[in-house]
């Protein structure tokens, strides 16, 4: 939320000289990074907005992505996010240009360099591609143009989100680049905090406290009036800590009395605000916090069974509660996250559930008449609908937004995504079918395998081994256990076991499968105890004899 005074930003002018040093270093090819903290309405975006837009600044190009709260958004977005405004704003020639040979693997990052194409290879190697691939294509912008990047609300931020920014800011290259990223420190989980704490070895802190009694003052000034702001400020700031958005917010209310916690304050605050609101505006509010920070009409209609042009005007009565902005574009937005959060936790769980399956279903509708929305928007909108509603829209969208995410090579989110939704079928209530859930098992193990955590990807692969019936299934788990093995070093004899079973029970049932574990038995085997190894010859034998019987390329190539 904007805390502006008349004179601008108020209580600010340490931090905003801070920023505006940074960015006329990088102006002249000094890059450089900022990390901006402070907790939840403390101004950080405030601060960050106040120092790119003033007036006397030289004319940047500037890409801006915010963090999604919750674990449904794509790796990488808020860099997908910042990398599109560049992206628009040079134009997509200089875009294209700028990305020269890596037009195709930063196009999973960037929509305007043209369409995703299906890596290959080594999923480790072509990560690793796409973040230098990254710092090229900024260095390169940044060669003959003034670069801000700004990264908000990263205490959400995605493990993808901070390994590109790890690789931004610690990379050697002299560009007229600045990255800023901003971060609620008291809401750092113990990954976020590891993460920044290395980033921050690259970095100028940037922390914003409380303001000070006269800032309160000059803040109230314009609310309450001069003489009113005088009186209320010593208390509103022993109250608020000198917390800008509570103080604003407590401002605002007919009494001033003493009250509860400040999140209670706060939430009391906005209560006071929906209650001027019509019901029909109510509604809507409450599905748009169910949607996120913006509003979009088309959305909201189906979701409250009205047209887009009547969500319009039911957002009226909110702007004019300071409730919503607009933007110069004609987009809605909360104020502030806050004002969504509230709305969202209060909420029930029936009607929180509805509600996202309701957006899903309209956000999917958006998607098929061509709009960009990421699969993982949907995968999460259905997986927080399974409450309510069928399971096979969250688990379908699920399997999608991981081979979107594992284009990216961002396996951490591919993995999240296939867990969220194969547990909320689980917990609402659903029988999954055994071949279905088999696939979930393999394809998240898989994920969390190349996330570096082989420890999870046995578990699931063990718990697939328990729930499978049928030889084939057998086959398929033993096979993905051989290559999760060979990979990171698991006990050879297990493994052994695995295929040694699995073979007894494809053996006459399917001859692809079949050869394919002799196959695999005999790799395994070879590279055993010397008195095994003698048993490999000859099952080597067999596997090519089955793979040609097969008439199957890709399983006599296998063999």
């Amino acid at each position: 939320m904007t805390q502006v005074g008349e004179a601008g930003i108020v209580g600010r002018a340490g931090p905003l000289l801070r920023v505006d040093r940074a960015l006329a270093a990088s102006a002249t090819g000094r890059r450089s990074t900022l990390l901006v903290s402070g907790e939840a309405g403390i101004g950080k975006t405030s601060l960050i907005r106040a120092a790119i837009d003033a007036p006397a600044r030289d004319t940047a190009v500037v890409g801006w992505g915010t963090c999604w709260q919750g674990k449904g958004a794509p790796g990488f977005w808020p860099w997908m996010q910042a990398f599109g405004d560049l992206a628009r704003a040079v134009g997509p020639e200089a875009a294209i240009a700028a990305a020269g040979s890596d037009s195709e693997a930063l196009a999973v990052l960037i929509r305007d360099l043209g369409p995703t194409v299906e890596p290959s290879g080594d999923p480790d190697r072509h990560r690793l591609l796409l973040l230098d691939a990254a710092v090229r294509w900024l260095e390169t912008l940044a060669t003959d143009r003034h670069v801000v990047i700004v990264l908000d609300d990263l205490q959400w931020g995605d493990a993808s989100t901070f390994d590109l920014l790890d690789h931004v800011t610690a990379a050697p290259v002299k560009a007229r680049l600045l990255v800023i990223g901003a971060y609620r420190d008291d809401e750092l989980d113990h990954n976020s905090r590891t993460r920044l704490a290395t980033i921050g070895s690259h970095a100028d802190p940037v922390h914003l406290e409380g303001l000070t009694v006269d800032d309160v003052e000059e803040l109230l000034g314009p609310i309450c009036g001069t003489a009113a702001a005088i009186t209320l400020a010593p208390d509103l700031h022993r109250r608020t800590g000198g917390h800008p958005l509570f103080v604003s917010e407590l401002a605002r209310l007919p009494e001033l009395g003493a009250g509860s916690s400040l999140p209670t304050v706060v939430t009391g605050a906005v209560a006071r605000r929906l209650d001027t609101l019509p019901d029909t505006s109510r509604r809507v509010l409450d599905a748009a916090s169910v949607l996120g920070n913006r509003l979009l009409p088309d959305v909201l209609g189906p979701a409250v069974d009205e047209p887009p042009p009547a969500i319009v005007d039911r957002l009226g009565p909110a702007i004019d509660a300071g409730l919503v902005r607009t933007t110069s574009g004609g987009e809605f937005w909360f104020t502030h996250d806050l004002f969504r959060e509230t709305l969202y936790r209060a909420l029930g769980p029936t009607d929180r559930s509805l509600l996202h399956g309701r957006i899903g279903g309209a956000l999917q509708d958006r998607r098929e008449r061509g709009a960009h929305v990421p699969p993982g928007d949907l995968a999460r909108h259905f997986a927080h609908a399974v409450r309510t509603g069928d399971p096979k829209p969250a688990l379908h969208w699920a399997r999608e937004a991981a081979l979107d995410e594992r284009r990216r090579s961002a396996f951490t989110e591919a993995a999240g995504h296939l867990h969220r939704a194969r547990t909320a079928a689980i917990d609402a209530g659903y029988t999954l079918e055994p071949e279905l859930l088999i696939e979930l098992l393999m394809d998240e193990a898989d994920s969390q395998a190349r996330s570096g955590d082989p420890d999870v990807a046995r578990g699931l692969l063990a718990k697939a081994a328990r729930v499978a019936p049928d030889p084939r299934q057998q086959a398929d788990v033993a096979l993905a256990v051989q290559r999760l093995g060979a990979k990171f070093a698991a006990p050879r004899n297990e493994i052994v076991a695995h295929l040694e079973a699995a073979l007894d029970a494809v053996r006459g049932v399917d001859l692809a499968r079949q050869a394919r574990v002799t196959a695999a038995l005999a790799r395994e085997l070879q590279h055993s105890v010397a008195e095994d190894r003698q048993r490999a010859g000859p099952l080597s034998e067999e596997a090519l004899a089955l793979g040609r019987e097969s008439n199957d390329d890709e399983t006599l190539a296998a063999c």
